[in-house]
């Protein structure tokens, strides 16, 4: 998701059915860690044993009526946005599956949910299978540090398979840390240059007066509305929406008059931020819960018209700046977990990772990327390899839901048949304009199931388009190989960068790896809290 680096806290693979599962994070494990931890990951990959079920999940342990979120879906030709006002659990990541080896990813964020602050903020994406594609943000009404996630189902259990990981983001990778507190700004310089992405984590609360704000996202100190150029899709209360325009306005968040201690996630990606000499290119996702009635979630794809390497970052309000005190900022230059990374000197007719490693739990590919087709855009064709065979390239073994927004119109979806995997500037785009590309692929090892994966692409100029899909790979077999290449296009060109870095669910540090907690030895402590 977004190329977040992680360590893991927690596991559970179901191996008997079960109705819930829930992951603590255990203060010994904690305590080993190298860095102060700040936010959480929740990834999952769910089977149902019978019928369609909802997933839900809880805080802490916490049934009480503190839950809020909002939905935006892309299911079938149906375009739809949300509320969860159910009010005791989150209901952000829909529902799962019975169908056989059909298992549904989900990932989901918390950012800075280890503190006291705020109350506790969520992203989610999720797909199930080719069915439905969906994002979403939530907020717990509670300032208390998260110490465990509960995942039930509303009816039947959960397979024998089925894995949810609870994760710390890495800090190791963290380049900046900014913690307000007193109203100000967050502001990041001075970034070196490298080879890879820059991935922000956010918790914000605007002091603007009023219930919401929208949120730019500066590049380099340049504060020039027209300098950017952005397409974003939304879902607030019931309704779906979409924009292009001359701007960075992706974000939004709660403001002063939103219900007390809400804040409001955020994450945004700039990939091969400094590397190449292209424009860049921004993706983001953001939500504010503003109070029991109101709340939005939204996805977004900037460009910046400039080539310069990104040097420095802002997030700001809008109409108000600076932040309320308690707001947050992390950044970090990724990616962690390289296998390898490809970038075009020239043209080239498909990119290729062949002899993957088998050692990681998941994968994922980012890109910067764009084709020579005849338009201003194509699609990404993926054929993926299974160990010990050859590429599959046969479009009926590929499903995919799509919730697509270009300009201010918002479409979905359904294939079965349908190899695409995102969409990219072409020939007949502005110079200089490149597309990104982000694709999770969940449990690309196991043999029990079908290959899923979430992917993410944006493009904005002088035409823009927002892509979010849920793939199914209908074949078992684990992945040896993946393989992009044009859909009407002969060739990606010159400046392109496609990364794969593998994500290891190794656990931060095992308990008996831990001699002392503050001095203590270990086994002499009987209880932590």
């Amino acid at each position: 998701m977004f190329n977040i680096p992680t360590q893991r806290l927690a596991k559970v693979t179901v191996t008997e059915t079960t109705s819930a599962v829930t992951l603590s994070v255990n203060p010994i494990v904690e305590a080993a860690l190298s860095f102060t931890p700040r936010h959480l990951v929740l990834r999952a990959e769910m089977q149902a044993t019978s019928g369609n079920p909802n997933v839900y999940f809880r805080l802490n342990g916490d049934s009480g009526s503190n839950y809020n979120g909002q939905m935006l879906t892309g299911y079938g030709t149906t375009k739809a946005a949300g509320r969860d006002t159910s009010g005791t659990e989150f209901r952000l990541a829909g529902n799962i599956d019975d169908l056989s080896n059909a298992f549904t990813p989900s990932e989901t964020l918390f950012p800075d949910a280890l503190s006291t602050r705020t109350h506790k903020s969520a992203l989610c994406q999720t797909g199930r299978l080719e069915e439905v594609v969906r994002v979403a943000a939530g907020r717990w009404a509670s300032t208390a540090a998260i110490t465990s996630v509960t995942i039930y189902v509303d009816s039947s259990t959960f397979a024998a398979g089925s894995t949810f990981e609870l994760c710390v983001v890495d800090e190791t990778f963290n380049i900046d840390e900014q913690i307000l507190g007193s109203n100000g700004t967050t502001s990041v310089t001075s970034i070196a240059a490298a080879d890879g992405d820059l991935v922000c984590i956010g918790n914000f609360r605007s002091t603007r007066s009023g219930l919401s704000d929208n949120m730019d996202f500066w590049l380099n100190g340049d504060t020039t509305p027209t300098n950017y150029s952005n397409q974003w899709i939304r879902g607030i209360g019931t309704a779906v929406a979409a924009a292009a325009i001359n701007d960075n306005d992706t974000g939004v968040t709660v403001a002063t008059t939103a219900t007390t201690s809400a804040f409001s996630p955020y994450l945004a990606q700039v990939t091969n931020f400094s590397d190449g000499s292209n424009d860049r290119v921004i993706t983001t996702l953001s939500g504010a819960i503003y109070d029991a009635s109101n709340a939005q979630v939204k996805q977004g794809s900037i460009r910046w018209n400039n080539t310069s390497a990104v040097t420095g970052v802002e997030p700001r309000g809008t109409v108000s700046d600076p932040w309320l005190a308690g707001s947050m900022l992390s950044t970090y230059a990724v990616p962690k977990g390289l296998i390898t990374r490809t970038e075009l000197s020239g043209d080239a007719s498909s990119v290729a990772f062949t002899s993957i490693p088998q050692t990681y739990d998941h994968l994922e590919l980012t890109a910067y990327i764009r084709d020579n087709r005849s338009a201003t855009s194509d699609d990404i064709l993926m054929s993926l390899t299974p160990v010990g065979g050859s590429s599959d390239t046969t479009n009926a073994n590929y499903d995919t839901q799509l919730l697509q927004a270009s300009s201010t119109t918002v479409t979905a979806a359904q294939s079965a048949a349908d190899r695409a995997i995102g969409n990219i500037p072409a020939a007949s785009e502005t110079a200089n304009v490149f597309g990104a590309l982000t694709i999770t692929f969940y449990n690309y090892t196991k043999t029990d199931r079908h290959k899923h994966s979430l992917s993410v692409s944006g493009r904005a100029a002088s035409a823009s388009g927002m892509y979010i899909r849920s793939n199914r790979w209908e074949n078992t077999a684990a992945i040896e190989a993946i393989t992009l290449t044009p859909s009407a296009g002969t060739n990606f060109v010159a400046g392109t960068v496609v990364s794969l870095r593998g994500i290891n669910s190794t656990v931060a540090a095992a308990v008996t790896d831990i001699e002392t907690i503050n001095g203590i030895a270990s086994s002499d402590i009987e209880a932590i809290n």
